[in-house]
């Protein structure tokens, strides 16, 4: 259940009106336009125009994006079921596109044109944390004028067909059939092409013509059981390009077929049956013939149910009993599989790939950092960070990823280090930063690393932060911090130590975007606050170890809802609280251990969980997961947490 924070309610009833009365077009028969209430994004947009344009009710408004395919606009936290959408477009350009669940990628409808007014039912009643238009190509630049949500009561959302022009992407056979597209696959041995016609989606995966190439998608679901894999590929040769098909690591199919299609751009599909565990599940398919594997335009999973919870839902198919990847040593380091592998906020939404399959770089100080970063073109980009970056080899008070979208950086070994100069990512998504050590950071926005929105998919992992508690407590600031619109973003085995000022999520109780943030495997250590402090939104705060907790730890203010779970607080003071907040925070709390803490009053309304911890609100993540029990999270988090852990598994 999600707690209903009642100020930003009465904002989002204001805004209602205030845009209701700015609205140039209606739809009495339908209800409310649900998209009033709500918020908007997109990939990226072009000179003039505004994602936020899409749902403010005035028709002389669009957003443009600066390219022609593979863009993106979504509407948000409208908080209401709805069946039906209506797409306003002013120029006419758009020639395929696709209406998708944001957290699932699930295709609620798809089409070719979309015209002054397209009217979208027939997928059944939703209820979703946010939707996507999808453009998949145009002629030019497409204008989206409006992005309207309605809950047609006279039963839109149940009818089998609505627009002429639009299909349901649900399957015959049974269960959900959620479509995973290769570009957004986490790895392959290959590039991401446009070069040939037909594909879906912003690309298809080339795989490199040698018998070691391979590609890896990571998929979900909620049940144990079989289900249908179905690969549409090209092939343009006349050969067959078998390859072996594994689930988890295990051989399910020794040598699935791929014959020639008829050229690289005439598609096919073929199909494999599979047993998936519930949770996560990792699908490879490795080449076996030197010319390699085809061209993969996407994979979709059918049968059983695919993980396709919405944000506000809180069903127990998210619950710890839900099988993903759980160690069997927890104990002990992580295999490369497990590492590489992105868990909680950031697995939504496509997941998060970074710079995989685009160009590389490896570079050794701060001015070829900045270079590779001004260059980057439109393919995806890693880079390696081999060296010790500092304000005295760079021309910049911080490194900013900004607008721009799928860049990964990584270090080499135990060689990155950031002395004193720190990273920003601000309009951007799909962006990794791993395995790099940062410290002592005075310069730029003080932060050793800031989210700030629109941005989304963002994974911080395997790293290694410390300040230094030896100074005054507003010498440095954060050590990782996020603001304003962001979404689904995963902080995952990361060291964050001798911090006065930690964690941030939200910069004042004015901020109030509707965050999802997961926490996981985290070691909090030696550190006075925010560990984190979070604003509004959703936190997964799960199977992390705090020691030494010198005021006040996970601060949940102003609505924020956050699921507290499978933790370690040893030798801390005040672990979980709601303090210095205009509204309260709440907390779900499950399986965790606290050992000598002590809890004490605050002032006024200052809410401290102990000595009895209780949940004072019921929340689920909208994911699978598997947590370790609490009694092995230490271990565990010890075995993992921190830079250098996984030097073997991102080597370059």
């Amino acid at each position: 259940m999600e707690t209903i924070n009642p100020n930003r309610f009465l904002r989002r009833c204001l805004a209602v009106a205030l845009c209701s009365s700015l609205a140039t077009i209606a739809h009495a028969d339908l209800g409310s336009n649900l998209a009033l209430s709500g918020g908007a994004d997109g990939s990226s947009k072009g000179g003039g125009s505004s994602y936020g344009n899409v749902n403010d009710g005035d028709l002389n408004s669009y957003w443009q994006p600066s390219g022609t395919s593979g863009e993106r606009i979504g509407v948000k936290n409208f908080d209401a079921t709805f069946n039906t959408v209506i797409i306003r477009e002013l120029n006419g350009a758009t020639t395929g596109w696709r209406l998708e669940d944001h957290d699932t990628n699930e295709v609620l409808a798809s089409g070719s044109t979309l015209g002054s007014e397209r009217v979208i039912s027939g997928f059944g009643d939703r209820q979703m944390y946010k939707v996507n238009l999808v453009i998949e190509s145009a002629n030019s630049a497409p204008q989206i004028a409006e992005f309207e949500i309605y809950n047609d009561s006279d039963g839109g959302g149940s009818s089998s067909s609505s627009s002429s022009s639009s299909s349901s992407n649900s399957s015959d056979s049974g269960g959900e059939t959620v479509r995973y597209e290769s570009e957004n696959a986490v790895d392959f041995d290959g590039v991401v092409a446009t070069n040939h016609s037909g594909y879906s989606g912003s690309g298809f995966v080339d795989l490199l013509n040698d018998s070691n190439s391979y590609i890896e998608w990571v998929v979900n679901q909620a049940d144990s059981g079989n289900a249908t894999l179905t690969f549409r590929y090209a092939n343009g040769t006349t050969a067959n390009r078998p390859m072996t098909v594994s689930v988890n690591g295990q051989v399910a199919h020794s040598s699935v077929d791929f014959e020639g299609t008829g050229g690289w751009s005439s598609w096919d599909i073929q199909t494999v049956t599979v047993n998936l565990a519930a949770g996560s599940n990792v699908i490879r398919a490795d080449a076996t013939v030197s010319s390699g594997g085809p061209n993969f335009d996407y994979i979709e999973v059918s049968g059983g149910d695919g993980s396709s919870s919405s944000s506000s839902s809180s069903s127990s198919s998210s619950s710890s009993s839900s099988s993903s990847s759980v160690p069997s040593d927890p104990g002990s380091p992580l295999s490369c599989q497990e590492a590489n592998t992105v868990r909680g906020f950031a697995s939504l939404g496509g997941g998060t790939t970074g710079g995989a399959g685009g160009d590389v770089v490896t570079v050794s100080s701060g001015t070829e950092l900045e270079a590779a970063l001004d260059n980057k073109g439109s393919n995806p980009l890693t880079i390696y960070v081999d060296g010790t970056i500092t304000p005295g080899n760079s021309s910049v008070s911080k490194f900013d990823i900004k607008d721009m979208n799928d860049v990964s950086i990584i270090g080499v070994g135990n060689n990155a280090l950031f002395d004193g100069i720190g990273i920003k990512i601000w309009r951007a998504n799909n962006v990794i930063v791993r395995n790099v050590t940062m410290r002592y950071v005075r310069i730029g926005d003080k932060d050793h690393i800031t989210i700030d929105g629109p941005s989304s998919n963002i994974w911080i992992d395997h790293n290694t932060f410390y300040n230094s508690l030896d100074v005054g407590k507003d010498y440095y600031d954060e050590l990782v911090s996020g603001k304003n619109d962001i979404d689904n973003i995963t902080v995952s085995y990361n060291i964050l130590r001798d911090s006065w000022k930690t964690s941030l999520w939200g910069s004042s109780d004015g901020d109030d975007s509707h965050r999802r943030v997961t926490f996981w495997g985290n070691h909090w250590e030696n550190a006075n606050s925010r560990l984190p402090l979070f604003r509004f939104g959703e936190g997964h705060v799960i199977n992390n170890y705090y020691d030494g907790i010198l005021s006040t730890g996970i601060n949940s203010r102003m609505g924020a809802t956050i699921r507290i779970e499978g933790n370690v607080f040893e030798n801390s003071q005040n672990p979980i609280v709601s303090f210095y907040s205009d509204e309260i925070g709440y907390w779900d709390v499950q399986d965790n251990i606290f050992s000598n803490i002590t809890w004490e009053e605050g002032s006024g309304d200052d809410i401290i969980a102990g000595p009895n911890v209780q949940s004072t609100v019921s929340y689920t993540p909208p994911y699978s997961y598997s947590a370790l029990p609490a009694s092995d999270a230490k271990g565990h988090v010890l075995a993992n947490a921190g830079a250098g852990v996984i030097s073997n598994c991102v080597a370059p």
